[in-house]
């Protein structure tokens, strides 16, 4: 509700102006975005509050996440619409963690061992920005040997 919500906020004017077309899942997407009343999700914002306020604290300074990027391997071309759906459901709900939280995120690209790509996602703890990135370089991007 909140992604819709802030998605519309911040393209509905244009997308209504301009009347672009989007691909299938897309457009329904912002459909149903345009739809929302921000006055009636006040529970969902005060949730997301509480979701922050717990991240931050478990994080702290020095805390560190590590998530799968993605719930699986790359979907298929071709895939059903119900199966792409399904598989859209489950990502957000890794990726979502970070944007909710209000925290920094850094997305890995690594080679797995059976050649598919493999994302690992780093997420610290509120303005962490820069730790984040510094950890990432040392201990990610150019690990000592």
């Amino acid at each position: 509700m909140l992604q819709g919500l802030e998605i519309w906020e911040e393209h509905g004017a244009r997308i209504e102006r301009t009347n672009p077309v989007f691909g299938p899942g897309i457009a329904e997407r912002f459909e149903w975005a345009s739809s929302l009343v921000i006055s009636d999700h006040v529970q969902a914002f005060m949730k997301r509050e509480a979701v922050r306020k717990r991240l931050s604290e478990w994080l702290g300074e020095d805390g560190l996440l590590v998530i799968p990027t993605a719930p699986g391997p790359p979907p298929l071309r071709g895939l059903p619409e119900n199966e792409l759906n399904e598989r859209r459901a489950r990502t957000m709900k890794l990726t979502c963690i970070a944007g909710l939280g209000g925290l920094p995120q850094i997305t890995v690209p690594l080679p797995a061992k059976n050649g598919e790509p493999l994302g690992l996602s780093f997420i610290a703890g509120c303005k962490q920005d820069l730790k984040l990135l510094a950890w990432t370089e040392k201990h990610v991007l150019s690990p000592q040997v």
